[in-house]
């Protein structure tokens, strides 16, 4: 739409004739011209870049409590998600979401987490007593999340003659996830990709 209508203003101009900026960009049937096309892209990228260091700075967080908080947010994010899902074949069938049994551990692992995440200076990474807090947060949630998969599997393949079936959903698997990612990141055992942590202040 914003292409047709800077066409329309360039055509409708009475010299449009004559060179100017817009006839450069609307070489070649309308494309854009390969080097003002890299020139934006460049300059999208630099200023994604800086609004990106901007928000960084302005939230006050170091890094590691940054990454932590934000997989806690995915661990809360996967609570609100399907974690069990059961159907009766013709009969339909239902899903539920992950507040409710081991689930809850996993929603006190969050809020261990977030806690360690504000406590003391937010802008200094985690201290002794912060580091055990958030690593049994993560614990809790990958804990809790793998014991609710284990419980849906010890249930077999159905029940009531295998009518019913019982399956592990999204939500689940994503909890999973994040609390696995998060031990493996404060453990040292795995980083954030560089082109992220270079983004982050």
């Amino acid at each position: 739409m914003l292409l047709n209508s800077l066409k329309k203003l360039y055509f409708n101009r009475a010299d449009y004739k004559k060179e100017s900026y817009i006839s450069f960009i609307f070489l070649h049937q309308g494309y854009l011209n390969p080097k003002i096309r890299g020139e934006c892209r460049k300059a999208i990228r630099v200023g994604t870049t800086k609004s990106t260091n901007f928000i960084m700075e302005n939230l006050g967080f170091h890094k590691t409590k940054l990454y932590s908080l934000i997989l806690a947010g995915v661990a809360f994010i996967s609570l609100l998600l399907p974690w069990i899902s059961v159907s009766a074949g013709g009969f339909g069938g239902a899903s539920k979401n992950g507040f409710g049994g081991w689930g809850l551990l996993v929603l006190l692992g969050i809020g261990a987490v977030a806690a360690a995440c504000f406590m003391g200076n937010k802008a200094l990474t985690f201290d002794d007593m912060g580091r055990k807090l958030v690593l049994g947060g993560f614990g809790a949630i990958a804990g809790g999340a793998a014991i609710y998969l284990i419980r849906i599997f010890t249930m077999g393949g159905g029940k009531y003659g295998g009518i019913v079936k019982v399956s592990p959903g999204l939500g689940l698997f994503l909890g999973l996830v994040a609390g696995a990612i998060g031990l493996l990141l404060l453990l040292g055992i795995i980083k954030v990709p560089k082109s992220i942590d270079d983004k982050v202040k």
